[in-house]
């Protein structure tokens, strides 16, 4: 039935109507013609003809069925486990990233050791060699070319 057929037979306006059949979950489809068709639940009761045009109509009970709990209850129980196993991976991972930062410092420590003992080593070669640089300079005593020649047999 059309939205204006609703309203009629219900005694309301057409907005009425579609905010009604919005609130309450009636079934809605399109007809070939276009419109919109809608489906009145066997409950729905007509409002009284006696209502004063102009003023809403009156009040009447809305009948809603209770929801069915229990498969919501299984999905929370289902969740928290779910939360527990991830609070319980996050504390490892968290635990895990920890003992990384103190072995990342202590190879982090342990390479500035090995750097200055390479930058010691490479003072104490550079003092050698110039130690052996100045030795190589210094001029060589003169003797003569018969000592020299004496020497060499």
């Amino acid at each position: 039935m059309t939205y204006a057929a609703a309203a009629a037979t219900l005694g309301m306006t057409t907005e009425s109507v579609r905010g009604r059949a919005r609130r309450e979950g009636w079934r809605r489809t399109i007809g070939n013609d276009g419109k919109a068709r809608i489906m009145l639940p066997e409950d729905t009761g007509r409002i009284p003809a006696d209502d004063p045009p102009g003023e809403p109509p009156a009040s009447r009970p809305r009948h809603r069925p209770e929801p069915d709990d229990t498969a919501h209850r299984a999905r929370i129980a289902e969740l928290q486990v779910l939360l527990v196993e991830l609070r319980t991976s996050a504390e490892r991972e968290r635990s895990e990233r920890l003992e990384e930062r103190v072995r990342a410092d202590r190879l982090t420590n342990e390479i500035a050791s090995l750097a200055r003992e390479l930058a010691r080593v490479v003072e104490e070669a550079s003092a050698r060699e110039r130690d052996l640089r100045d030795r190589l300079a210094q001029p060589a005593a003169r003797t003569s070319w018969l000592s020299g020649l004496l020497r060499r047999l």
